[in-house]
């Protein structure tokens, strides 16, 4: 094997240990920020833009974006950036689709750079890739037509399930730049599996409708999900067709069992986290998530529909990159001969969960405004029975693709 190749493994499975990890820390930090809340988010778009813009970055943001991308010391950012040209880009940006449209996940990215910042060569090759691109935009000359570009991308790319991503004056002749990645996902359920649920659970502007009696009365029956004692958790898996693609859910057992300790739903969640992030429970779930679950056990599961804005702002305050936010004065050099600002961000969020599909997608946007009043929903509660993180991971790409937490009315 040739240097070049060992090199490539070497970033291949660091950046994949990485993205699991900056995904449990990341729904951590928003358990901490929003603990009565239901959360979701793709923890991969979030660090794929980051990764993109630590290759943009220098000093002290560069060391910044390097530790909450975990990337080890001994593994330098050229290797990192030559892995990326190389067809490291695929596990970020791809398209699967099943046979008969049973399922599909698209993932697509672009960096529009102001022409006045004058783009390297260098940034044009690293960013060459058929579904991750970079384009040199003139904000001077009509910027709302960038901006109704971007939305309808957005809104084209999702199905109409993510539309006016930017808001008007978002994007003005004073933009440096707009970082864009978008997801959507969308797969028909294993048909061995039958799914009797709660009854539709919506969260988003309308009101949440209870009805105690249903959800009590619900069938509970085969669904892939049993507890394992490493993790001190009760696992469930709603695998897409041809099992490719699944939906996970993880309970905490001291909130899945007939007693209940002395534990708030968030400290119960947020201690579940803590071990899933262990060096051992990583290991072991990172194992499930690969192989998925054998054994089967009974337990009910909620329809839900979310549609959200996570606080972009504050999650980056938590995990310690102030840089990006409007107060920062994080700049880009590496990409331009002159400083590109990437000071403002966005990231929407839309899951559909049916007896049948479940339907994902999500946007995550830096540009340079950083006048952005964030108009951040504040979902219903979803009601379920016990409190617990959902995954959708991508076995083929080893991708959490989207996390959250749903808790207990």
């Amino acid at each position: 094997m040739t240097e070049c190749a060992i090199c490539y493994q070497i970033a291949h499975s660091m950046l994949t240990d990485a993205r699991f990890k900056f995904a449990f820390e990341s729904l951590r930090k928003c358990m901490l920020m929003e603990p009565k809340n239901n959360i979701f988010f793709s923890p991969h778009l979030i660090y794929q833009n980051l990764l993109v813009m630590y290759f943009g970055a220098s000093d002290d943001t560069e060391n910044s974006l390097r530790k909450v991308l975990y990337i080890p010391d001994d593994v330098s950012k050229t290797t990192v950036e030559l892995h990326y040209i190389e067809g490291g880009v695929n596990q970020f940006c791809y398209i699967m689709n099943g046979s008969e449209n049973s399922y599909t996940c698209r993932i697509f990215s672009r960096l529009f750079v102001n022409e006045r910042k004058m783009i390297y060569t260098e940034t044009m090759n690293l960013f060459s890739s058929g579904h991750h691109q970079v384009k040199e935009i003139n904000f001077d000359n009509r910027p709302d037509h960038t901006r109704d570009f971007v939305n309808n991308t957005v809104k084209c790319l999702t199905q109409k399930y993510i539309q006016d991503v930017l808001p008007p004056d978002n994007i003005n002749s004073n933009t440096d730049g707009i970082l864009l990645n978008i997801i959507y996902c969308e797969g028909q359920l294993d048909p061995s599996f039958d799914l009797d649920t709660t009854p539709d659970i919506s969260v988003s502007k309308k009101t949440r409708q209870k009805d105690k009696k249903d959800k009590k009365d619900s069938t509970k029956k085969n669904f892939n999900n049993g507890k394992f004692e490493q993790l001190d958790a009760y696992i469930m898996e709603i695998p897409f067709k041809e099992r490719k693609i699944s939906m996970f859910f993880i309970f905490p057992s001291c909130y899945s069992e007939p007693v209940k300790g002395n534990i708030s739903e968030r400290d119960a969640i947020i201690q579940l986290i803590d071990r899933l992030m262990t060096e051992e429970g990583s290991r072991e779930l990172h194992k499930l998530l690969d192989e998925g679950i054998a054994q089967q056990t009974d337990m009910l599961f909620p329809i839900f529909n979310i549609e959200q804005n996570l606080e972009m702002h504050r999650l980056l305050e938590m995990l310690g990159i102030q840089e990006f936010m409007p107060s920062g004065t994080g700049l880009l050099h590496e990409f331009t001969c002159h400083a590109m600002r990437l000071g403002d961000a966005v990231h929407r969020i839309k899951i559909k969960m049916s007896k049948t599909r479940i339907t994902a997608a999500a946007t995550n946007v830096f540009f340079t405004s950083n006048n952005s009043s964030q108009r951040v929903e504040n979902p219903n509660t979803v009601d379920i029975h016990f409190p617990c993180v959902c995954l959708i991971y991508d076995r083929t790409h080893r991708n959490i693709l989207f996390c959250g937490v749903l808790l207990e009315s």
